[in-house]
């Protein structure tokens, strides 16, 4: 079942790369999927690899801000500074997932 957790969370990203998603709805659409995995556990699952990608683009997500400054402008990001992070960690998620296994 790990690889649905993967498989759903890497769609999301490379629907945005492709950009199929705007930013705001790949935000969304993504924070939602990642609780959901988290919730259920199956992240866990992942190698610490991958696990680690998706929780750093789930935390650019929430750094992302495209109105006014937050309480916390310094930790602020522009969709520019969102897809740049995001496609760090591309490779990353596009290789095999399960834990035991290299990244």
């Amino acid at each position: 079942m790990i690889l649905s957790a993967h498989h759903d969370l890497a769609q999301i990203v490379d629907s945005f790369l492709r950009s199929e998603l705007s930013v705001s709805d790949f935000v969304d659409a993504y924070q939602l999927a990642w609780k959901r995995w988290r919730d259920s556990r199956e992240l866990d699952q992942l190698n610490k690899a991958t696990a680690s990608a998706f929780d750093r683009i789930f935390t650019a997500c929430d750094c992302f801000n495209e109105g006014e400054p937050s309480a916390s402008p310094t930790l602020d990001i522009d969709a520019a500074q969102l897809r740049a992070e995001i496609l760090s960690y591309r490779e990353i998620i596009s290789q095999t997932p399960r834990a035991g296994l290299p990244p």
